[in-house]
């Protein structure tokens, strides 16, 4: 096994720092993906089979995996690991579970948009001591932009569900957009369709026209 430059194929530095996906090769590695040859030819490369796991390579050889490579965030350029942010998240007392996906954004391409799952009898803390929370333990630019705070989707074997999330981060942001006059009433809209769904929605365009149409009250 070796984390290597997704480009070129080379090992990185053992410096602990740089980024390269893990790869592996051995005589129980698979031959491929059963009458799916275009997963096949994506995943083994080389003699190699690609994990998807990013991870740097530390001085003594062990490896430390610090996101998967779908869930990476690209934010004005710069790469944001939602395992970093998400592992901050749950320092914080009111939050038990938490999970980061991108958001798009017209300006930085992505921001971070966190799901956060608190614990049983903790009080919703408020978005700006979240935000406080966070800048003091991460660069600016990884500081999630949007927090949504539910019971988070899961699988059977308490997995959780992060297609969903990216599905309904950018219905958030087309609440948020056809609100932007009024962002109560988009927050209103949002918090019906997730109480209507009892998980979060997927947010097809017919069920955001029904829900947008209907008044709202109050929470």
């Amino acid at each position: 096994r070796r984390s290597s430059d997704l480009k070129t194929m080379i090992p990185v530095p053992r410096d602990g720092t740089t980024v390269g996906e893990i790869m592996v090769r051995s005589n129980t590695v698979m031959k491929g993906y059963l009458k799916n040859e275009a997963a096949t030819a994506k995943t083994l490369v080389g003699n190699w089979c690609l994990s998807g796991d990013l991870a740097v390579c530390h001085p003594d050889g062990a490896i430390e995996i610090k996101d998967r490579s779908k869930d990476i965030i690209i934010s004005g350029g710069e790469n944001i690991s939602s395992l970093e942010v998400e592992e901050v998240l749950t320092q914080h007392p009111a939050v038990m579970l938490a999970a980061v996906v991108a958001r798009p954004d017209p300006k930085w391409g992505e921001t971070p948009c966190a799901f956060l799952e608190l614990k049983p009898g903790a009080a919703q803390p408020d978005d700006k001591e979240v935000v406080a929370f966070c800048q003091a333990r991460l660069a600016r630019f990884k500081v999630p932009k949007v927090f949504i705070y539910g019971a988070l989707p899961k699988t059977g074997t308490g997995k959780i569900q992060k297609f969903r999330l990216s599905g309904a981060a950018r219905c958030h942001l087309r609440i948020s957009r056809w609100h932007s006059v009024d962002p109560l009433q988009g927050r209103k809209v949002f918090s019906r369709l997730y109480r209507h769904h009892q998980s979060f929605p997927t947010c097809r365009s017919d069920e955001l026209q029904l829900h947008n149409q209907e008044k709202l009250a109050d929470p």
